[in-house]
């Protein structure tokens, strides 16, 4: 592991330990690019945790205050999620939260279903490439039900991807100096592209930044 991701994993192990004293807390995971070894000098960390029960602002609050934290946001439940993001000693840490029903229902729906969600994906994504600092058995049970990719949700995820429409205009817009919706249609079909040959290969995918470069796992 690269100095970058070393030191920030030590971090994390030392936080990680506080949450972990909470019977709520199922499990707690390292994940982005200090899990997949990916860290340099502008890399936070982040930490996925999963609650038997919702979290209580105490749950959440209780470790920032002991370590001098500083908040630099803080949000009440959103969809599935609580996040929340804070500096220790200049190094900034972001947390998201879920219930452990919620990630088992994300399995369901995606292995059984079907469903075709690129935040479900992304959530499976990021949870097996992390590093478990709590709860390492709940992290492999998920881990083995995600670990054959349905035919179905195969085909499912290429018929939604595999009409590049636009794409006979690019050329006309480099040309008309559209600059900006020619990268738009660049990046909208390398998407697609991308997503279409993961799917063909039955391997999960992932973002490496928010902006969509698709980069595959060994399945």
């Amino acid at each position: 592991m690269n100095y970058e991701s070393q030191w920030r994993l030590e971090k994390g192990k030392h936080v990680a330990a506080l949450y972990a004293q909470n019977p709520k807390l199922c499990a707690l995971v390292v994940a982005g690019s200090v899990a997949r070894d990916w860290a340099d000098e502008w890399s936070d960390i982040e930490l996925d945790l999963f609650w038997n029960e919702p979290p209580t602002d105490e749950d959440r609050k209780s470790v920032i205050e002991a370590f001098n934290g500083t908040i630099e946001y803080y949000f009440p439940l959103e969809g599935d999620e609580w996040s929340d993001a804070y500096f220790l000693d200049g190094l900034k840490f972001e947390i998201s939260s879920f219930l452990v029903t919620t990630i088992d229902e994300y399995i369901r729906a995606v292995m059984a279903r079907y469903d075709i969600d690129t935040d479900k994906q992304l959530r499976f994504a990021a949870l097996q490439n992390s590093i478990p600092l709590h709860g390492a058995e709940q992290v492999e049970i998920w881990r083995a039900k995600l670990a054959l990719y349905p035919d179905e949700l195969a085909r499912r995820v290429i018929a939604a991807n595999i009409e590049f429409g636009g794409w006979n205009g690019v050329e006309m817009l480099f040309a008309r100096g559209d600059l900006l919706l020619a990268y738009d249609l660049l990046v909208k079909v390398q998407k697609q592209v991308m997503t279409v040959l993961l799917a063909l290969n039955r391997s999960g995918w992932h973002t490496r930044v928010a902006s969509g470069s698709f980069i595959s796992r060994t399945a």
